[in-house]
């Protein structure tokens, strides 16, 4: 979705939903959920080793409800104003806010086909995901812009960064 008011453009992009990491995530969580019945009454009794395990158990679920979250509700939103690009992705009520002085801005290109989603991290077992993302050098760093991301204009952001 995309919005010009003034001198301030917005454009709203929705998370892209891949089907087959949000089936593994749902099954994963399952899992952690029936695995972790009793783990709570125990935590205090347990050795520290245990303990260890409960504690990264816990944290892994974290990451895969996160997941699941973003899949569902999260959303990309730029904003060009001011001479700032600013990118804010957001889940629900938690926002997280990048701003890049387009002045710094450099080496701006669209590179096309590139690997965007590595949730998995087992060797051999990835799924990706083939996007074109906006790519950029920024304070002698690559950023990259678009990946995880539902297809949108991708060329237009580019010129409006320009």
């Amino acid at each position: 979705m995309n919005k010009e008011t003034g001198s301030t453009n917005t454009i709203i992009v929705k998370s892209k939903k891949n089907y087959i990491s949000i089936v593994i995530t749902v099954l994963i969580l399952l899992i952690f959920i029936y695995k972790a019945d009793g783990i709570y009454e125990n935590f205090l009794l347990a050795d520290i080793k245990t303990k260890f395990f409960d504690v990264l158990f816990f944290l892994i679920s974290i990451y895969f409800t996160y997941q699941l979250l973003w899949a569902f509700f999260g959303k990309t939103t730029f904003i060009i104003a001011d001479k700032k690009l600013v990118m804010k992705s957001d889940i629900l009520l938690i926002a997280r806010t990048k701003i890049y002085d387009i002045s710094k801005i450099q080496n701006i290109m669209i590179e096309h086909n590139i690997k965007s989603n590595d949730y998995w991290g087992f060797p051999g077992f990835r799924f990706y995901d083939y996007t074109d993302i906006l790519s950029f050098t920024y304070d002698k760093k690559k950023i990259s812009l678009g990946s995880n991301l539902e297809k949108f204009d991708i060329a237009h952001l580019k010129s409006l960064i320009k």
